[in-house]
């Protein structure tokens, strides 16, 4: 989560200081960008709500650079990495462990 945060704030960050049509579109929707930001916590791919055009709302509608879509890319499969597999891995172990104690149980 702290990751995602942090690339989150990188990005918009770096969109506001070399994109001029971001920068433009973040001083009118501040509330927009907030959203999206802390959503991107849970999940970075998030900030691409506001690319989306999502029912052809305007505020959905902000250009967003190609270079802050690849880093969306890579931030949320660095993300993959650290918190899906494991987390895979723990609720395979975990699922065994109830297996055995549910076994026992009736033994």
């Amino acid at each position: 989560m702290i990751f995602n945060l942090f690339m989150a704030s990188y990005i918009i960050s770096k969109e506001n200081l070399e994109n001029p049509n971001f920068y433009e579109y973040f001083l009118k929707n501040q509330a927009i960008i907030s959203l999206c930001s802390v959503s991107a916590g849970a999940d970075i791919e998030a900030l691409l709500l506001l690319s989306s055009e999502f029912a052809g709302l305007n505020i959905f509608m902000v250009p967003i650079s190609e270079r802050a879509e690849k880093y969306i890319f890579w931030c949320s499969l660095v993300g993959f990495y650290l918190e899906d597999i494991p987390q895979f891995f723990i609720q395979v172990i975990d699922s065994k462990i109830q297996k055995k104690k549910y076994i026992y149980f009736f033994l």
